[in-house]
């Protein structure tokens, strides 16, 4: 519901360790490090335990409001930082169970870990069924940090192909008559 598409495949799962005295973790966006040709994708995020607010040294995610709309930050400015350019929007503390959705081009960060235990989060990222690979020339501009994540399909898919692999599987359904 949240792409508006009738279907979706997912793109990846990802269990975030967060040490104690971790520093921040810089601003980026899911899709400035994914091969996709789409505007069409989200992630889930939710700690595996609670999370305290970051007044109290938690390290739950920051959101920069209105980044995934804002065309002229990667050709100019990269994705170094968000101060002062957005709303900076931290949603507090999280209770076991709480959930964070965001678009994939929204810039979101965490910030250090002040605590002494570990932080433990999962991500779970989503893509409209029909997206294609990035054609080769955007290559180049991909985040490569998250290459394992793709490393095993990739390679199967020529640039321009839709996103069709057994590795991108498709979740739930359409909505029709089962």
């Amino acid at each position: 519901q949240l792409l508006g598409a009738g279907q979706v495949r997912l793109y990846q799962t990802c269990l975030f360790r967060k040490r104690a005295g971790d520093e921040s973790t810089n601003w980026h966006s899911d899709l400035h490090t994914s091969p996709l040709d789409t505007n069409d994708f989200v992630t889930c995020w939710f700690p595996l335990h609670a999370v305290a607010s970051t007044e109290h040294g938690g390290t739950a995610l920051q959101y920069a409001t209105g980044s995934h709309r804002d065309l002229a930050l990667p050709m100019w400015y990269g994705q170094a930082d968000a101060d002062g350019r957005y709303v900076v929007e931290d949603h507090g503390a999280y209770a076991p169970g709480d959930a964070s959705w965001h678009h994939g081009w929204c810039l979101h960060s965490a910030s250090e870990n002040a605590l002494a235990e570990d932080r433990l989060a999962f991500a779970v990222s989503f893509f409209a069924e029909g997206a294609r690979i990035i054609e080769e020339a955007g290559l180049e501009y991909v985040n490569d940090e998250d290459h394992p994540s793709y490393d095993e399909w990739l390679p199967d898919l020529m640039p321009g192909d839709v996103a069709d692999h057994d590795l991108l599987p498709i979740v739930g359904d359409d909505g029709g008559d089962a």
